[in-house]
């Protein structure tokens, strides 16, 4: 009777210790700390001894409710250093990613506002993972909206990628990550390719882009107003390389370096500078410069916009004259 007891009490616990319920009590109060964020979780259980499965994980961004969750996970599986959970404090060897989507959302009210500096992690100096954790990601979304002038939401633009983050050392808050976007049918070497750091606690940006197509998708993905003044550029092409350094509370830093683009020089004050010569005369030219690029670089840098090592002919926007180009190289 004492051994039926003590089987059926097992059992129990092995049940409780299994159930969905159990798992979000034990896991909401540490997701919500280093999110920053309420966090609800779907489902959850040991898919093994070690492993534990969690499926759709959700993180809202307080007050930013009308924007929806600012993180949702299909499914994540964590896989414990099992001497780590016999000392109870367990400790995530590999976290497998599949599906989900981040979601960045910009204030139109409020430009450079964006949802997720609306997460504060809390987090002790034993909360960071090691630099012995790898997390691999499988068909992730970044999703780009803003809330809009009626504080509707509105999507702007998706990219879904693969790849792998890593924390990095001494913190558990700075990751570094590889990711490449995911686009069934392409050809590997023209596929985007992602590369840098970025830190929650302090909300810090380094990117580095590979292998974009000038599009109206890729304007879509920046800040509002990036998008406005590369709108204003009415810029054609591809990019060999864009790096992005971003802290929060400052505008971002972003270098482009170009293969072969075109691109409309905006009006920074500078339009008296600009003339065209007709008929042995020098003439007012009220139409921006058109400039195709060869090669060079274009930096916005707090702000301002910086022309560097371009090299290719000058012409004009208009499209009611003809013009004949310059070479030239900045």
């Amino acid at each position: 009777l004492i051994l039926g007891g003590a089987i059926l009490m097992l059992c129990g616990l092995v049940l409780l210790f299994n159930s969905t319920w159990f798992l979000q009590w034990l896991l909401r109060p540490s997701l919500e700390a280093r999110f920053g964020g309420p966090v609800t979780i779907h489902d959850a259980s040991w898919t093994g001894f070690c492993d534990l499965t969690v499926q759709d994980l959700q993180l809202q961004a307080p007050g930013w409710e009308q924007a929806g969750p600012v993180l949702r996970i299909d499914e994540v599986t964590v896989q414990f250093q099992a001497s780590s959970l016999l000392k109870l404090r367990p400790h995530a060897e590999v976290i497998q990613i599949k599906g989900g989507v981040l979601r960045i959302v910009e204030s139109a009210r409020d430009p450079m506002n964006f949802n997720i500096d609306a997460l504060v992690p809390v987090m002790s100096e034993d909360d960071g993972p090691t630099a012995a954790t790898i997390v691999t990601i499988e068909n992730f979304m970044v999703e780009r909206g803003g809330i809009n002038l009626e504080d509707h939401y509105e999507e702007n633009g998706v990219i879904t990628f693969s790849g792998e983050l890593l924390p990095m050392e001494r913190t558990g808050s700075r990751w570094s990550f590889e990711l490449i976007e995911s686009m069934a049918g392409s050809d590997p070497n023209e596929l985007s390719f992602a590369k840098g750091s970025f830190d929650t606690s302090f909300h810090e940006l380094d990117l580095t882009i590979q292998n974009i197509k000038f599009s109206r998708a890729f304007l879509d993905m920046l800040p509002y107003r990036m998008q406005k003044l590369f709108k204003s550029m009415d810029l054609r092409g591809a990019i060999q390389k864009v790096a992005v350094n971003w802290s929060k509370d400052s505008l971002p830093n972003i270098e482009v370096q170009i293969d072969s683009m075109e691109l409309t020089i905006p009006d920074l004050g500078t339009s008296e500078y600009w003339a065209r010569y007709q008929d042995g005369r020098m003439l007012p030219e009220h139409a921006a410069p058109r400039m195709s690029v060869d090669k060079g670089t274009i930096l916005v840098d707090d702000g301002r916009l910086v022309l560097r090592n371009l090299g290719g002919s000058l012409g004009s926007s208009s499209r009611t004259e003809r013009f004949n180009t310059v070479p030239f190289r900045l």
